[in-house]
């Protein structure tokens, strides 16, 4: 039933690696600085390898979990 633990992981570093490529301006400047050398690609990549777990799960739920399903109102 659902997915294996490692399956998910997956999927949102796969979630995270199709938003950044289309959005790399979404990142912090830091991963944007040498954008004439290195593909976005690899800027991307570079940004999510940094991320903690607990980091890329809040970043993901920030992208692509709607508000009301978390309890929040705005």
């Amino acid at each position: 039933m659902g997915l294996k633990q490692d399956e998910k992981v997956y999927s949102i570093m796969e979630k995270l690696f199709e938003y950044f490529t289309k959005n790399p301006d979404r990142m912090p400047a830091l991963y944007n600085i040498r954008r004439e050398i290195d593909p976005t690609e690899r800027r991307v990549c570079d940004f999510i390898s940094s991320m903690t777990d607990r980091f890329a799960i809040e970043l993901y739920t920030d992208l692509y979990i709607p508000k009301v399903w978390r309890g929040v109102h705005t």
